[in-house]
């Protein structure tokens, strides 16, 4: 209906029949403007489209859900998708929820009704994991989460949504029995194990931690970052490159590194790493052996003193003495610099073993080699090849040649002055130390950039010690000029 000239409207039309005494029949008719009426109606269902279209589009159930204070329930308002996750319409649930409890699982529908009402009567919001079956045996896992108002009935009002767990919810699961599967094996091994997920966390740490570490498990739940605090800092860069590595990469190569105990003792760690994925291959952090590997390395440097150490005087043995030589000459082949090879031989020393027996003659070798390392400096190598027969290497000498001869002779003089010296060995306890006196008979060379022979120096060093004995002992002799071709 339109009044002219004016905007339509809607009106409500009402017509009664009355009858008076004498059943002359009369019609009434009342015309009522219901606009206002209509137009909040069309707005209440446009709003109501508005928010289904949107809700449309989020994950899950959006929705409203009503309990009476009379006990019964209903969904005001729920979006499309609540047929995915209960199977039911929108329109089925809106006057009553009942339809919706019927598919809850039976071991989780107890649990679902107490604890919507613990959230009604304590107004706090409800969140909530469970499981819903339907008549054809699947079986799914929702997460709820609603925050609770009261209604004007005394009712109470939730606004929430609840979404489809189930993927994430086996993923868990499988991650769960995992887990057992590794901590059964983790608890009872001498390892140190321990899983770490990728920000850092520790989800596990095996007992052995602490008979290794001398921490306990909780006290590295507490600091995740204790492990690297207690890595030697030598090591961390190698461990920081390892762990790096690992989370971005994959990489699992074994590495060792030394830790220091909760005692302060320091021990050495054989540290194995292997990443861990979930049934999708995502990467979820990794697992990690760590064995006291500090007994092995002991037997390794005790395997290498054995190979390369001399183990009456501690000094480098002929093999690691050659060692060192080829890399000198390859250092002065690069700077064009100079070096010196100091050959020794003790004499009056067999008249000691055969008067005194080997262990006085012992001790005169270790006393010989505390002398030679005090002549030299640090960057000076000193070793025993064997017998009585010590040779130094001295490194870093003058670019200048005769500025190098200089050095090397001066120090040579300075270790036959300090091996000449009295000797004053304890043989036995209970009696009185015997004097010796000792001296070496020293040959010395230099060693120049096209020197390329290590075992052809040593030989020349050898022969200016016998040099050095044949002009009577007790002096060092500086072999210089050779011929070209005589040079090794």
């Amino acid at each position: 209906m339109a009044p002219k000239g004016g905007q339509p409207f809607w009106v409500k039309l009402t017509v009664n029949l009355a009858q008076d005494d004498e059943a002359a029949a009369e019609f009434r008719i009342v015309i009522s403007d219901i606009s206002a009426r209509k137009a909040a109606a069309a707005e209440r269902e446009a709003a109501l489209k508005l928010l289904q279209n949107i809700a449309r589009r989020v994950p899950g159930v959006v929705y409203q859900y009503l309990l009476r204070s009379d006990g019964s329930s209903c969904f005001p308002f729920a979006s499309e998708a609540i047929r995915d996750i209960y199977r039911v319409s929108p329109a089925a649930v809106r006057e009553d929820a009942s339809k919706v409890f019927t598919v809850l699982h039976p071991d989780d529908h107890d649990a679902v009704v107490a604890a919507i009402q613990t959230s009604a009567r304590e107004l706090k919001p409800w969140q909530q994991e469970y499981r819903v079956k339907f008549a054809d045996g699947t079986v799914r896992w929702l997460f709820g989460n609603a925050l609770p108002e009261r209604a004007p009935d005394g009712g109470t009002l939730w606004h929430g949504f609840i979404t489809d767990v189930t993927e994430s919810r086996q993923l868990k699961d499988a991650l769960k029995e995992s887990e057992l599967r590794y901590r059964t094996v983790a608890d009872y091994t001498a390892d140190w194990e321990y899983w770490s997920m990728l920000d850092g966390t520790l989800r596990y740490v095996s007992p052995s931690c602490e008979a290794i570490s001398g921490y306990t498990p909780e006290e590295f739940y507490a600091d995740p970052l204790l492990l690297r605090q207690m890595v030697h800092p030598d090591d961390l860069a190698l461990f920081d490159e390892h762990v790096h590595g690992l989370s971005v990469q994959g990489v699992t190569e074994p590495i060792d590194y030394r830790i220091r105990t909760k005692s302060g003792e320091e021990r050495w760690i054989a540290h194995v790493c292997r990443p861990v994925f979930d049934p999708e291959g995502k990467a979820l952090g990794h697992r990690a052996s760590n064995r006291d590997d500090t007994h092995n390395k002991e037997l390794q440097e005790q395997i290498r003193q054995l190979a390369f150490i001399d183990p009456l005087t501690a000094l480098p043995n002929r093999r690691l003495l050659l060692d060192r030589l080829e890399q000198a000459l390859a250092a002065n082949q690069r700077s064009e610099g100079f070096g010196a090879l100091i050959y020794l031989d003790l004499d009056n020393f067999k008249p000691l073993n055969d008067e005194h027996g080997h262990g006085a003659g012992d001790l005169l070798l270790v006393e010989v080699a505390r002398r030679l390392k005090a002549c030299v400096r640090a960057v000076d190598t000193v070793s025993r090849i064997g017998g009585d027969e010590f040779v130094v290497l001295l490194g870093e000498l003058a670019a200048d040649q005769a500025q190098a001869a200089e050095q090397a002779n001066k120090l040579a003089q300075k270790i036959c002055v300090s091996l000449a010296e009295p000797y004053l060995l304890p043989v036995s306890n209970n009696a009185e130390a015997i004097k010796h006196h000792c001296s070496a008979s020293i040959g010395v060379v230099l060693i120049e950039p096209q020197h390329k022979s290590v075992e052809g120096l040593l030989k020349w060093a050898d022969a200016a010690m016998y040099l050095a004995k044949e002009e009577g002992r007790n002096r060092v002799n500086f072999m210089v000029e050779r011929r070209a071709e005589q040079r090794p």
